[in-house]
């Protein structure tokens, strides 16, 4: 059988290596992100709450432009959107000296390397190597600094993508050792629209003691304050360090949907040791293990291609089971972004490559129906967001998997899920005669079209 013209493949039910390349060695981020692609050229695992990348100031809604300066390093993004700029929370700035301001701050870059489990590149401005691999929700930074008085690591907390301002009412704190920082609150300004708010928060801890401390709220610098509030401004905090030359401080941070308290649990949990090569390998272990239930025979730039979209198929949505807003073990994935691009690419893939993923995914299906009443078409930060195109995509998934024979589902809790969207969320019209009428009223979206709706539905 021929993949696209060129490459055969073989699907395997156990990973497979070749004998010199792993399939994770083909994949190329930068893919997707060159020439305004909204994707980003950091590392993150399988399914990863965190995806740790790089920032410039005119990213797009990545969060980075390749001929662009570099500002920072933010711990979420969400891949390929359009529209209002999403996440890029949680920026953490290394430089010389303490500047708030992203524009006095950007740096060249020198010998940038990605993969899709590891990222490093220079700061030419500051002579700062950065080096940075994630786990599930937690990323570890090695910031190697030159001699210096005035090595200073930054967290911005205030902040999203293109520097808006993300937090709606938050704080941070410092501990007295300058050893850990941590914080949040309730943010919005995130898409599909600002009236979107969800709770986030972050523990970040260092590899030594601090020589100086401090946050700043809006444009005002602190100096020894140990905590700090904002509402819809700017907001973060501040360490600093003596440093000789190529002096390593290691920085690793975790995100919660839950609490500062959780975020530490994850971050003592996934990264115990400041071992960047121990996160780096089993990452790399993670992706090897997906990327090779599909070998392919082909060209390098064919392995290339295929594999780096591969790695792309992998990223959204999240798995956020544990790390959400109804504090629990049940199923919960999260990022949906959205199912009416995904429900007949990515979805019917999954049914052959990772099925456990169709299942847990179908399984949150019926408890986001349970807890919210209702299961969007879009759901992101754990909210419903009913602006769908077409028709009800959940239902598409949900009937691909049953047909397919995906094992772990209660189907007849599913077919609640299919009921109620029947009967609420189509139109009178549809229910009554099987089609929309022109501008009818409905609970589903006001994108909905008579037309591509009575097609989709």
């Amino acid at each position: 059988m021929k993949f696209f013209g060129f490459a055969f493949f073989l699907i395997v039910s156990s990973p497979v290596s070749y004998s010199q390349q792993q399939p994770v060695d083909y994949v190329q981020p930068f893919i997707g992100v060159i020439n305004e692609g909204h994707c980003m050229p950091g590392p993150c695992l399988p399914h990863g709450s965190v995806y740790p990348s790089p920032h410039t100031m005119n990213g797009t809604n990545g969060g980075y432009a390749a001929n662009e300066k570099i500002i920072g390093f933010a711990q979420l993004h969400a891949q390929g959107t359009s529209g209002l700029k999403p996440y890029g929370h949680f920026l953490v700035a290394p430089q010389l000296g303490l500047s708030i301001n992203e524009a006095d701050r950007q740096s060249k870059k020198e010998l940038e390397f990605t993969s899709a489990y590891y990222y490093k590149v220079r700061l030419k401005k500051y002579r700062i190597q950065c080096e940075l691999s994630p786990t599930y929700n937690a990323s570890l930074y090695k910031f190697t600094f030159p001699t210096t008085d005035s090595a200073v690591v930054l967290i911005d907390i205030g902040r999203k993508t293109g520097g808006e301002i993300g937090i709606d009412n938050g704080s941070i704190a410092i501990t007295d050792d300058g050893k850990a920082m941590y914080g949040g609150g309730v943010y919005g300004n995130n898409w599909p629209d600002n009236r979107h708010k969800w709770n986030m928060y972050f523990y970040a801890e260092f590899s030594q003691p601090a020589v100086l401390k401090g946050v700043f709220e809006d444009k005002n610098i602190l100096p020894n304050k140990l905590n700090g509030t904002a509402l819809k401004k700017g907001l973060g905090g501040y360490v600093g360090f003596k440093t000789k030359a190529n002096e390593v401080v290691y920085v690793k941070i975790a995100v919660s949907f839950i609490s500062t308290e959780h975020a530490k649990q994850l971050l003592e949990k996934e990264i115990p040791a400041w071992d960047i090569e121990s996160v780096k390998q089993n990452a790399k272990a993670a992706w090897n293990n997906y990327l090779s239930r599909i070998l392919i025979e082909g060209s390098e730039e064919e392995k290339t291609i295929f594999y780096s979209n591969l790695f792309h198929a992998f990223v959204q949505p999240r798995n956020r089971t544990g790390n959400n807003l109804w504090h629990t073990q049940e199923d919960f994935w999260d990022d949906h972004y959205t199912l009416w691009d995904s429900w007949k690419t990515m979805f019917p893939l999954m049914t052959i490559i990772d099925q456990k993923m169709v299942t847990s995914n179908i399984n949150a299906f019926i408890n986001r129906h349970q807890h919210n009443g209702y299961v969007a078409e879009a759901f992101v930060n754990g909210k419903e967001s009913a602006i769908g195109q077409g028709g009800n995509t959940v239902d598409n998934v949900i009937c691909d998997a049953f047909v397919k024979k995906i094992p772990g589902i209660d189907w007849e809790k599913a077919y609640s899920v299919l009921q109620y969207n029947a009967d609420s969320m189509r139109s009178k019209g549809y229910r009554q005669q099987g089609y929309m009428y022109f501008k009818e009223p409905t609970n589903y979206s006001w994108r909905t079209k008579a037309a591509s709706s009575t097609i989709a539905f």
